[in-house]
């Protein structure tokens, strides 16, 4: 397990995986608003979309570095209260980055409707499903189907339009999935540098490149009607 280290009094647990899990805040947080303030002058729903799941990835982050680090202050309740906070900050990233690939795949108007509708029917039953469920293996499978449906629209927004978005976010869904699984590998570099630790710094790399893709979305109106 990473060290605990005291800081002015206050004991932080696994600090290693709170550190990373901050990291991705930040990282997250600034790239988000980026993309915001290039949403706002372009008036690109698309990457104003990625720029909101950005903020929930960065929140879900947040959340999740503080149920690992102040475990010692929080108390049962508090732990519990905070780790819903991360699993529904998850699952609303997701919600928004797949929302934001709709619109930015070059879809007709009645395709990016349904999409949007799998999309949002999706999220509600993991919100349920959540309600009773703690296991992250959940949260994985989420995430996971969600990268993969990313990946797919863009694949084809690649094969039919040769969008110069696609490269770029499926190398970010193929990264993601790879930190995916070694969150859930266990594997560890280290006695203080575990697999979520590992797999913290892979989402950091994933995020860059999603960013990148995200960052060349073109507003919907130069998109097939």
């Amino acid at each position: 397990m990473p060290p605990s280290i005291d800081i002015f009094g206050i004991t932080i647990s696994e600090s290693t995986t709170t550190a990373t899990d901050y990291l991705i805040t930040v990282v997250a947080w600034w790239l988000g608003a980026r993309l915001s303030l290039t949403a706002t002058g372009q008036r690109n729903r698309a990457m104003r979309l990625w720029a909101i799941g950005f903020f929930f990835v960065g929140l879900g982050a947040l959340l999740g570095g503080t149920s690992h680090g102040f475990v010692t202050y929080l108390g049962e309740a508090g732990l519990r209260y905070i780790w819903k906070g991360t699993v529904y900050a998850v699952g609303l990233s997701m919600l928004f980055a797949v929302a934001g690939t709709v619109e930015g795949s070059s879809f007709g108007t009645v395709v990016r409707r349904v999409l949007h509708s799998v999309n949002v029917t999706g999220f509600a039953v993991y919100a349920v499903w959540m309600i009773d469920h703690s296991s992250f293996i959940y949260v994985i499978y989420h995430y996971v189907s969600a990268m993969f449906g990313i990946a797919l629209m863009q694949a084809w927004a690649w094969l039919r339009h040769r969008a110069i978005t696609a490269p770029w976010i499926i190398a970010g869904v193929l990264v993601t999935l790879l930190g995916a699984i070694i969150q859930q590998s266990g594997f560890t570099l280290h006695e203080h540098f575990n697999n979520n630790d590992l797999f913290h710094v892979v989402q950091i790399v994933g995020l860059f490149l999603l960013y990148r893709g995200a960052s060349e979305m073109k507003p919907i109106s130069a998109g097939p009607k």
